[in-house]
């Protein structure tokens, strides 16, 4: 529980670290980009991070890790001054939507690792292949990673989702095989908040409608992306719990 809280706070942080920079983007959607500063905070930052360790200017440890997000901390803070009075006001008028993005978001990352805890091992399909290129992630000293099939030579394959989760991982200070579990819970979690930002900016600017009922439009956003998108876990849980006959999982 205590790795789970962190991660969840080290993706909070790197939120609150990009505010400002996502709102001078996405300022006039409805949700004043509010959604997406999760998401884009962890693709600014790990793309920093890839880029002073691809060029040889910072090695991979946990410092380097706080010293990107300082730059962009640097970045967001210039935009704050000058977008500080609009940008105070928008989020206050926007404190519903903020606060059920958070509820989102934060109801699916323990909810997903909840689920996740049943099953934790590292074994299936590609999985120990995921799990390697997340080690290398986290451990090599500079980038490219270096290839665990190859001696001497670098990843040649694309690897920036496992940059971005190794970093958080050196955030959070966990261990790799605990930040694969919570980095797919994670990824759970920042999709379904973003799929909700995405209904509810949408159906927000098509038309007008309520507050009620755009939020009610996003959760549903959430709920068809997250648990209706895919119902194959229903089927298997209700299989492994004997509901409903051989027959029909065999056809």
């Amino acid at each position: 529980m205590f790795d789970a809280v962190a991660w969840w706070l080290a993706v909070e942080v790197v939120g609150l670290v990009s505010l400002p920079l996502t709102f001078l983007l996405f300022r006039r959607l409805p949700d004043a980009g509010y959604a997406f500063t999760k998401p884009l905070g962890l693709l600014l930052g790990g793309y920093a991070f890839w880029l002073a360790l691809s060029l040889h200017l910072l090695p991979n440890r946990p410092g380097s890790v706080v010293l990107v997000f300082l730059a962009v901390a640097a970045a967001s803070c210039l935009v704050a001054r000058r977008l500080q009075v609009e940008m105070l006001a928008a989020l206050r008028q926007r404190w519903t939507v903020i606060l059920a993005l958070e509820a989102v978001f934060t109801i699916a990352f323990f909810v997903a690792a909840y689920l996740r805890s049943f099953l934790p091992e590292i074994g299936g399909t590609e999985q120990p292949m995921d799990f390697m290129l997340l080690n290398t992630a986290s451990r090599s000293r500079f980038y490219p990673p270096a290839d665990a099939w190859l001696s001497g030579s670098g990843v040649s394959y694309y690897y920036f989702g496992y940059v971005i989760q190794a970093m958080l991982g050196k955030l959070a200070a966990v261990p790799t095989s605990v930040a694969y579990n919570l980095g797919l819970a994670g990824t759970a979690a920042l999709a379904a908040t973003a799929a909700f930002g995405l209904a509810y900016n949408l159906v927000s600017l098509g038309r007008r409608v309520g507050a009620t009922l755009a939020l009610a439009v996003g959760g549903a956003g959430a709920l068809l992306l997250t648990v209706l998108g895919n119902l194959e876990g229903v089927l298997e849980f209700a299989a492994a719990n004997g509901v409903g006959s051989a027959a029909f999982f065999s056809s």
